[in-house]
């Protein structure tokens, strides 16, 4: 409540002076007239907060921080009134009041740097004095007797007060209270209106649980009893056992009734605790709909400046009967009509309820405001917002651990049309103790049954959840059968009862009973993750370019798994076994997925595999053409040029292959795409005759690959002394060296230096063999034979390298050697041409 100044006025004769008390022994008279009016509180007072003594009235007292009571952890403030003094505590959204039954002005100004108590404000009334202050985020205060005078400490383990729980006697309800105080009259920091507090002088007891009437409202109290009269004929005293609350003896039921005791003691007191920025009425829906038709003609009859809060509390009456869309449009006018209610945090905050409720999420946008924090009803509706676009989420299912007791406080209308939400996505959030303990008792509520599925599958039962799964199929509502249905199949699947591909092609058939939304998109994702591990890859892009067609907003995250997908395919054992023609026709298809860089070469790789196997060169060259234009430029691009090329090149159309080079030419290439171009340009070079371009082609490349092409296209062009020193720098890359002692001292065997030579080592050796014959150099010849013929081991190489090293024959005593060679040489040209391998394309 803001400051004020009011004029200065005398001091009635009935308030004592600063040195005196009224007889606080003399009980309360108990005599009232039940049809007396209710009187209107007297105008406040504001006390501001400073040291300058009081303009009129008792001295101020003056409030001390001191340490909260042992076992509690918070703040704590002490108001040391002189005389037993009655107090009353309550809250109103994050706010509290503390409520004193003496008029007594309270200085403040030692609490301005107090975190908690550091803007509170001190409110005096004829009989009464307030202090309102803000409670942080997750605490509750509580009173507690001091020495002298009061404790008001504000903590985040509060304990719980003892219930002041109402009888009913003769129309006439009485609240037995221990050390009852006074009945004072103050306004309702709310609505403005009337409140009825009745004080204790001694802590302890409370109304634990907000209970609702056609006449009258008992909010929860952390001390002593409130009553907000919704009838001018409702009054409160002060008894010898406690408080009666009285009202006309020719009411509707003859009297004050309360309804009888609602199920699920323990969550109501648990909502206790939390903290509520709304009054939602929990009132029966005839008795609501009652009040609302009541506030929706108080509303029109008002002024047009006037309607805004009457439109207000009408908008929390239709949101309880779940008339949210009408809700949400008188919110809309009474915005338009009263700037003031424009930018009120209490308006902005029910029209985001308002639209979640007319399942507008977009529209709640004003529920993440800052001026909307500190209530841990606030939290439950954002929780419901965060639930609504994220179905399990996490972080939802922990607000709601924490606030979804206040569900239980709702009127039946706003609490059946959350709680399912709420309770679902406790169980997928992983919130299943809390939310087990909300649904015990509760199984026969038809809004439920997919709760308690889930439950049952969280907790291991899938006999049971498939069971009541596959009871919710035959459910008239579509939402429920559609999404049970899905349910079962996942169940099935874990069970074993389904493989992945029948499941996939299960839950294909369900695609088409729930269409549009995130849950139809999840639905498609899913389908295609079984179909990835039953190897249907084809079926599984296929799905996910259609997906990605009719969910263009979540085109981004369906490309980014379409990639990896794709980027895991080439380790699919199942790849091997696909037919060639399969799998050009998936690459075909999903050309724009394939990665760049090295990270795409191993599908590059693949791909080249199967269209080399493929014995459709006209195909195969349609396909890496489709995919060389359709890569950007980058090594992808340059890959595939190199393995048209190769193709082009094999099918002897060396023009293809460099004009296949030309278009795939790229800055930037990798080394080892860049030397398997220069590779296949070399070949295509010497192919065309150009035998010196090929070498120099090949000169900047330092590979044995590329030692061999140089050797093969020498070798091809007759330049035997160049093909000999070329296959002798290939040589001693490939073959090891004659180790000699140190070689025989390593004991190496098996290939390694001074060991026998394997076959391709031989066919090397024999190359350089029969280089150096043709080049007519003898020494070379010599020299080789010395050094390998040891090494050369045994078979037609081996037979025809002695035959190309021998010694020539120099008099008659070398005929018989020769002899013994021409029988060699006829015995390996046999063997030979036996052994003859196919030709080698370049």
């Amino acid at each position: 409540m803001p400051e004020v100044e009011k004029p200065p006025i005398p001091e009635p004769p009935a308030i004592p002076a600063p040195d005196q008390k009224p007889d606080s022994t003399a009980a309360p008279s108990t005599e009232s007239k039940a049809h007396s009016p209710l009187p209107e509180p007297e105008p406040a007072q504001v006390w501001p907060v400073t040291r300058d003594p009081a303009p009129f009235g008792p001295v101020a007292l003056a409030a001390t921080q001191i340490r909260p009571p042992a076992g509690l952890r918070g703040a704590a403030i002490q108001i040391p009134f002189a005389e037993p003094v009655g107090a009353a505590l309550f809250a109103r959204g994050s706010e509290a009041y503390a409520v004193f039954d003496e008029r007594r002005p309270i200085d403040l100004a030692a609490l301005r740097d107090d975190p908690v108590f550091g803007s509170a404000v001190v409110t005096i009334y004829p009989a009464a004095t307030v202090i309102r202050f803000t409670t942080p985020p997750g605490q509750a205060a509580l009173l507690t007797r001091a020495p002298t005078g009061w404790r008001i400490v504000v903590a985040a383990a509060s304990p719980r007060p003892a219930p002041l729980t109402p009888v009913t006697a003769n129309g006439v309800m009485i609240f037995a209270a221990e050390a009852p105080g006074q009945t004072v009259a103050i306004a309702d920091p709310r609505t403005g209106g009337t409140l009825l507090v009745g004080t204790q002088r001694k802590p302890g007891q409370g109304i634990l649980v907000e209970r609702r009437t056609a006449e009258f409202i008992l909010p929860v109290t952390g001390q002593g009893i409130v009553v907000e009269p919704l009838s001018d004929a409702i009054s409160l005293r002060v008894a010898q056992t406690g408080f009666l609350l009285s009202g006309p003896p020719d009411g509707p039921v003859g009297g004050l009734a309360l309804s009888p005791p609602m199920p699920m003691a323990e969550t109501h007191l648990e909502a206790a605790r939390l903290t509520r920025r709304y009054g939602f009425p929990a009132q029966a829906t005839e008795t609501l709909a009652r009040r609302a038709k009541q506030q929706a003609a108080a509303a029109a009859m008002a002024p047009p400046l006037a309607r805004g809060p009457k439109r207000r509390a009408l908008a929390e009456s239709l949101l309880g009967l779940g008339l949210a869309a009408e809700a949400q449009s008188l919110l809309r006018v009474t915005a338009k009509d009263d700037p003031r209610e424009a930018v009120s945090p209490d308006t902005m905050g029910l029209a985001a309820i308002a639209a979640l409720l007319t399942g507008r999420p977009r529209e709640a946008a004003d529920l993440g405001a800052a001026a909307l924090d500190g209530t841990d009803e606030i939290a439950l509706w954002r929780g419901v917002q965060m639930a609504m676009a994220d179905e399990g989420s996490s972080a939802a299912a922990s607000l709601f651990a924490a606030t979804a007791p206040l569900l239980f406080t709702y009127p039946e209308g706003l609490r059946d049309r959350i709680m399912p939400l709420v309770l679902e996505t406790m169980v997928l959030g992983g919130a299943l103790d809390p939310a087990e303990r909300l649904l015990a008792g509760r199984e026969k509520e038809p809004r439920l049954a997919y709760a308690h599925a889930l439950l049952k599958q969280a907790r291991g039962d899938k006999e049971g959840a498939l069971r009541l799964f596959q009871e919710l199929t035959d459910s008239r509502s579509p939402f429920d059968h559609a999404r049970a249905a899905v349910r079962a199949i996942e169940v099935r699947l874990a069970m074993g009862q389904l493989t992945p591909k029948t499941a996939a092609e299960a839950l294909e058939k369900r695609l088409y009973a729930w269409r549009g939304d995130q849950r139809d998109l999840a639905l498609r994702l899913r389908i295609a993750e079984l179909r990835r591990q039953a190897g249907g890859w084809r079926p599984m892009f296929a799905l996910l370019r259609a997906a990605k067609a009719d969910f263009p907003a979540q085109s981004g995250e369906i490309d980014r798994q379409s990639r990896e997908a794709f980027a895991a395919l080439p380790q699919d054992a199942s790849i091997g076994g696909m037919a060639p023609a399969e799998l050009i026709a998936l690459l075909e298809e999903n050309a724009e997925l394939l990665a760049d860089g090295p990270e795409g070469e191993p599908m590059r790789a693949r791909l080249a595999e199967k269209l080399m196997a493929l014995d459709l060169p006209k195909r195969a060259d349609a396909v890496l053409k489709k995919l060389l234009r359709a890569a950007p430029p980058g090594p992808a691009r340059a890959g595939f040029g190199a393995t048209l090329a190769t193709l082009r090149l094999r099918e002897g159309d060396a023009e293809g292959a460099m004009l296949a080079l030309s278009e795939s030419n790229t800055a930037g290439m990798p080394d080892p795409v860049r030397e398997r171009r220069a590779l296949i340009t070399a070949r295509v070079e010497a192919k065309r005759g150009d035998v010196r371009g090929a070498v120099e082609t090949l000169a900047t490349v330092n590979t044995a690959e590329a030692e061999e092409a140089r050797a093969a296209i020498l070798e091809q062009a007759g330049d035997w002394p160049a093909a000999r020193d070329a296959l002798a720098v290939l040589a001693a890359r490939l073959v090891p060296r004659d180790g000699g002692q140190d070689g025989a001292r390593d004991g190496a065997r098996d290939g390694a230096p001074g060991g026998p030579l394997d076959e391709a080592q031989r066919g090397i050796v024999l190359r350089l063999a029969t280089a150096a014959a043709r080049a007519g150099d003898d020494a070379a010849l010599t020299a080789l034979g010395n050094r390998m013929r040891p090494r050369i081991g045994s078979g037609p190489q081996a037979d025809l390298f002695r035959l190309l090293t021998a010694e020539p024959v120099r008099g008659t005593a070398d005929l018989g050697r020769a002899r013994t060679e021409m029988g060699l040489a006829r015995t390996v040209t046999t063997g030979m041409n036996a052994k003859k391998p196919p030709m080698r394309t370049p």
